[in-house]
């Protein structure tokens, strides 16, 4: 029987974890391919050794900085014929002639520069982006789309794509849901060995100690990468999370760091405990851990944790940046 080899374009650690707890074997049988720094932190800190493929994203800033539209055009070509050619050698080595499966976000930069070589495809949840009508309404609407031939379509719509793995978070879209499949994670861990789960730890580098400290906590604060993505300074986003945190016990609070959250606020946080680790906090729902309060500037994913007894949904409005910036997002 020919060997199949899975390629997995993935750039955010909640879609890594829906796919890796579908695939027991994704050690063995995976290649992932991603450019951001914030999935690589991830793969490099794993205590499990997996198959990648890094492509730096500064290659492509270079390019897309260049002045001149004539010149800048001609860098974007040459740039993706140069990241093809690099993709499809890459993983011609990596797959030894083996059948290949393709899955993830067919919306990343890799997926689309290979798209013409992709025969099927299956898409991962990336979260409430998925579920989002106007988001698909507004993709068809745009001018380049509307000239493209449906198999170069992305977010699922392509026939190459056979299938949407998604959890479930609420209403499917019409346009996509004949191909959509649900599947309950919360009952896939529960069906998980032990061996398995602690595979899964190890991924994503979290130990049994992260657990017990979770279970101690009374409030939760979910936080986003404000000061990484540039939305607020340092001095702005500790004086925002000052702000948020004097509605609680200090010594209650678990403060559980974005996965792509570089800055750690140890030092301005004495007092509160930080959890570094890059799973991402949908784990604790499907694991059965019970909070008090889970608290959030503008987290969608709060919305995941159903065994929460309080939400606390601070908003944009809370800082004038952020309100500028994303508009009000509000429960």
């Amino acid at each position: 029987m020919e060997e199949t080899k899975k390629v997995v374009f993935l750039e955010s650690a909640y879609s890594l974890l829906l796919y890796i707890m579908m695939d027991d074997n994704f050690e063995e049988d995976s290649i992932f391919v991603y450019h951001g720094k914030s999935i690589n932190g991830v793969f490099e800190h794993s205590k499990v050794n997996v198959e990648t493929i890094y492509i730096p994203r500064e290659e492509y800033i270079n390019v897309i900085e260049v002045k001149n539209l004539f010149k800048r055009k001609i860098a974007k070509k040459k740039y993706k014929k140069y990241l093809k050619e690099k993709l499809l050698d890459l993983i011609k080595e990596k797959t030894h002639g083996c059948k290949i499966e393709y899955f993830g976000n067919d919306n990343e930069v890799e997926p689309k520069i290979l798209w013409k070589e992709i025969e099927k495809f299956t898409v991962i949840e990336d979260g409430w982006s998925n579920y989002r009508s106007d988001h698909f309404e507004a993709y068809l609407k745009r001018f380049k789309n509307k000239f493209k031939k449906k198999e170069d379509l992305k977010r699922g719509l392509s026939p190459k794509v056979e299938k949407i793995i998604l959890s479930g978070l609420t209403k499917v879209p019409e346009i996509i849901s004949e191909k959509v499949e649900i599947i309950d994670f919360k009952k896939l861990w529960k069906k998980k060995t032990e061996i398995q789960k602690q595979k899964i730890y190890n991924f994503f580098g979290m130990e049994t100690a992260d657990i017990e400290k979770i279970s101690r906590k009374k409030v939760i604060f979910l936080s986003q990468p404000l000061e990484e993505d540039e939305s607020l300074t340092h001095e702005e986003t500790v004086e925002l999370y000052r702000k948020i945190f004097k509605n609680y016990n200090e010594n209650d609070i678990l403060f559980k760091l974005h996965p792509r959250g570089i800055f750690i606020y140890k030092n301005e946080f004495p007092q509160i405990e930080i959890f570094t680790s890059k799973i991402p906090f949908q784990i604790f729902e499907y694991m059965g851990v019970d909070f008090d309060t889970v608290t959030t500037i503008y987290s969608t994913a709060v919305w995941d944790i159903k065994n929460a007894k309080k939400i606390d949904f601070f908003g944009t409005k809370v800082h004038p940046k952020l309100l500028a910036q994303f508009g009000n997002i509000e429960r």
